[in-house]
């Protein structure tokens, strides 16, 4: 496994047991799901508005990243492959992408720094710590760094 980084594939589910989403994350500290729930007030998407609506972070299931670590390429390709399968099977599933970034061109990245301040692009991280928003993209692809992307594409 490249850099030892471990990924996680999860679905959250609704009170019904239903799948309503399905995630990948690098696992740091705390498992990716708990970041997301965590982050679910700052970032507008139809995700973060479902998670605002409940009073605690809704069911995970967990199988392929329980039982052996994953990369992030395995982890992406292994959430597609599974999205699709619900999708197919009738599911109507939620989208984390932030709004008004399906356009392109428009809203930037929302990025996370180390001291878990939010900032809804890169470059307005970049013009807050006055470095090139490329610095700022470089330390959220670094581990080291404590950077992050809020949603992973």
């Amino acid at each position: 496994m490249a850099n030892g980084r471990i990924h996680v594939v999860w679905t959250w589910l609704d009170e019904e047991d239903r799948p309503v989403y399905v995630g990948w994350g690098r696992f740091t500290k705390t498992h990716p799901a708990k970041t997301l729930w965590a982050r679910r007030h700052v970032v507008n998407s139809e995700l973060c508005r479902w998670l605002r609506s409940l009073k605690r972070e809704p069911n995970r299931y967990e199988r392929t990243s329980s039982i052996i670590p994953l990369s992030g390429p395995e982890a992406r390709a292994i959430a597609k492959a599974r999205t699709e399968k619900l999708k197919a099977a009738g599911f109507w599933l939620l989208d984390s992408r932030v709004d008004e970034t399906r356009t392109g061109g428009g809203s930037g990245r929302p990025v996370i720094d180390p001291n878990l301040e939010m900032f809804q692009s890169v470059r307005e991280a970049a013009a807050h710590y006055g470095v090139n928003p490329s610095t700022i993209t470089r330390w959220c692809q670094t581990d080291d760094t404590q950077w992050d992307f809020a949603f992973k594409p």
